[in-house]
């Protein structure tokens, strides 16, 4: 998820997926499915154009991907030095109260029925 090898893989594994903004990229989300969940592995707007409900389209695709693959979870976890709580709890997810932690970095676990 951080590195370019990783990225081009799930690009040709058919992962991820691009929004436009006309002919420029606007965003990027990588979905990937283990059981009945779908992953969001990486989701990430252009700074430039954060804060204009594009990240909450990409929310709302994965939620889509997660209906017609018939999953019945969407999960996402964010480093809590993104600030995004307030972010994905307005998506309807729930907050775990458990947090993980991934090379001395904390993070939380969020979750919603799809």
């Amino acid at each position: 998820w951080d590195n370019p090898e990783w990225i081009l893989k799930q690009i040709e594994k058919g992962d991820y997926y691009v929004l436009k903004n006309g002919e420029n990229v606007a965003g990027a989300l990588c979905l990937m499915i283990s059981g009945n969940e779908v992953s969001i592995e990486t989701i990430a707007v252009r700074r430039d154009l954060q804060k204009n409900g594009l990240g909450k389209r990409l929310i709302e695709f994965a939620r889509e991907f997660s209906r017609k693959k018939k999953k019945s979870k969407l999960i996402v976890e964010s480093f809590c030095d993104y600030g995004l709580v307030d972010f994905y709890k307005k998506c309807g997810f729930d907050l775990s109260p458990e947090l993980g932690s991934y090379c001395k970095q904390k993070f939380y676990c969020f979750s919603c029925d799809v």
